[in-house]
């Protein structure tokens, strides 16, 4: 009996003093191992995560517009946001744009492909022009016709950048969306 009551208290004594250095030190290796695989692999997940919140932003915004100037017969004009501003770029249609600080999805009332305040704003994108870049390859703006398809023919490319990957989002002159993906 007494030597039950010894055990009891080796046993108790053992599991109050911790961990050994030896256990530490293990656990802080596999740790380190984990760590080292584990983040490069979260930075990529990262930045795919943010190249796919782009794509998906543009091409719904896209659909939008069309969806819009159908509805309501109406010129629905999407165009690159100025930076800090509620307000277009310009109304270029040639060269290439950022759009990296987001876009403006308006009617144009009165034709002149810019926004202004008594103008009906559908949409503003507000994005941030952390590690992606955004350019258009026809200017600053798009323009659905009331029917629907892109005015003046302006087919082009979206190129979405962040990082080492790349994606395009091809726009037909019939105002259809469809992805191209690159590296």
């Amino acid at each position: 009996m007494a030597t039950a009551a010894l055990i009891d208290t080796s046993v108790s004594d053992r599991c109050t003093t911790g961990y050994s250095l030896f256990e530490l030190l293990t656990c802080l290796a596999i740790l380190s191992l984990v760590l080292f695989y584990a983040l490069p692999h979260l930075a990529i997940a990262v930045e795919n995560g943010r190249l796919e919140q782009r794509v998906n932003l543009i091409a719904v915004s896209i659909k939008a517009a069309k969806a819009e100037a159908i509805k309501t017969s109406r010129e629905i004009i999407i165009c690159a946001r100025q930076v800090q501003r509620q307000a277009c770029q310009s109304n270029s249609v040639s060269g290439s744009s950022d759009w990296s600080h987001g876009w403006l999805i308006f009617a144009d009332s009165n034709a002149d492909k810019a926004y202004q305040s008594e103008e009906h704003l559908l949409k503003l994108v507000d994005l941030k022009a952390v590690h992606c870049e955004i350019n258009w390859n026809r200017g600053n703006y798009l323009s659905y016709h009331r029917f629907g398809i892109l005015q003046g023919s302006r087919a082009g490319s979206f190129t979405i950048s962040c990082g080492a990957k790349q994606t395009q989002l091809v726009i037909n002159w019939v105002g259809r969306v469809r992805r191209v993906n690159r590296r």
